[in-house]
């Protein structure tokens, strides 16, 4: 089943407040499912700042933010996140 375009909008909706000062590059929504077989949301957020990183303190309060916004329109799946900065991402893909 496909993320709704609702879904994708409470995300990026949440990156841009949660993180002012980065330019947001792209943000990968996908399903699937883990260990246990439960089904997931794994959120890839591709960034680019002046130096390369996000506050910690905002990229490790983030699910703190989203599981509620979530939760709102009707997704009950455990987002999974991932931030790479531009480098990172296109270093991982060549």
């Amino acid at each position: 089943m496909e993320i709704s375009a609702e879904v994708r909008e409470v995300v990026a909706n949440l990156v841009t407040e949660r993180f002012p000062d980065a330019t947001i590059l792209s943000i990968e929504i996908t399903r699937d499912f883990d260990a246990d077989d439960d089904e997931i949301m794994k959120v890839k957020v591709v960034f680019a700042t002046e130096t390369d990183r996000l506050d910690a303190r905002a990229t490790s309060s983030f699910l703190r933010y989203l599981r509620p916004k979530l939760s709102e329109v009707g997704v009950s799946m455990f987002p999974v996140m991932s931030f790479l900065s531009g480098n990172e991402a296109n270093g991982a893909a060549a």
